[in-house]
């Protein structure tokens, strides 16, 4: 939580409990109607303006002043989850809230049983946290159900939220500030792929689901907060083919620096989404 101090309330209450208008409290004060308006707007904090008031009210500045509390939003984290230890990871940044969804369509075969595997993982989550004695079994219990999704193409990106918030207090009207309120996200994604703000035809760029661009990641939760519509792909690959070649996308300089051949698509991507690997020239191996 970040403390301000504003003048604007009290000013405004002092003039009115004294039944002066804005333009006697500037005759008094000496200074421009305007001047006070701008002070009870908490447009100015003007340092002899505000002892010019404070004067005219027979009062010290700091009689003038109220105290709030401003409520911070810290920087997303995010993590694409390889291993089940990476839930580990994302759930010590974030464990007050959650929540989790699945992006795009999957084919009918396999839509029923991702369904199940998704409510193994997270059936139990609502109650675990870093300090629970049952959080080192939960993270060994979602092992299984997370590899056979890994294994179906898909994978969760993650990502953490820390911001202050409000809560309501036990005497009507109170809030009580709550600092480094937490939530995690956990979204189901093809596992090798990315994504763009907006539908066909949109000059948004093309980001993978990584954790090392926060642009992605303030991108997806602007997708997923405000239902915007996004374009999603299973690789990159097939991104370049929906927008009739690879000068037609609209890279992020982050998830896909040019590479030295002028490329964006690096090898070791095409390696990871193929399964081949290059021994030598242009002879491809597939990984076993």
């Amino acid at each position: 939580m970040k403390v301000e101090y504003r003048f604007g309330e009290k000013v405004r209450r002092t003039r009115t409990e004294r039944a002066w208008s804005q333009e006697q409290l500037a005759e008094v004060a000496g200074v421009a109607t305007r001047t006070v308006q701008r002070v009870e707007a908490n447009r100015t904090q003007d340092g002899d303006t505000l002892r010019a008031i404070a004067a005219a009210f027979n009062a010290y500045v700091r009689d003038l002043r109220s105290k709030y509390w401003i409520a911070e939003s810290k920087p997303l984290r995010a993590l694409l989850i390889e291993s089940a230890e990476d839930f580990r990871v994302a759930i010590q940044r974030a464990y007050h809230y959650y929540s989790y969804r699945r992006l795009g369509t999957l084919k009918p075969e396999i839509e029923p049983r991702v369904d199940e595997l998704m409510e193994e993982i997270f059936s139990d989550i609502w109650a675990m946290g870093p300090d629970e004695p049952e959080f080192s079994s939960f993270i060994k219990d979602i092992r299984e159900p997370l590899e056979e999704l890994q294994r179906m193409g898909l994978t969760f990106f993650s990502i953490q939220e820390t911001r202050d918030v409000f809560i309501k207090g036990g005497n009507p009207g109170e809030k009580i500030p709550w600092e480094d309120m937490t939530t995690c996200h956990f979204i189901l994604v093809p596992r090798y792929g990315c994504f763009h703000l907006g539908g066909r035809g949109s000059t948004e760029q093309l980001h993978l689901f990584s954790s090392q661009c926060d642009s992605a990641s303030k991108t997806l939760l602007r997708i997923l907060k405000e239902e915007r519509e996004m374009g999603l792909f299973v690789t990159a690959l097939h991104a370049v083919v929906c927008a009739g070649g690879e000068a037609s996308v609209y890279w992020c300089e982050v998830c896909f620096p040019l590479l030295e051949d002028g490329s964006r698509i690096s090898m070791s991507y095409i390696q990871q989404v193929t399964g081949f690997h290059r021994k030598s020239g242009l002879h491809l191996v597939r990984n076993h």
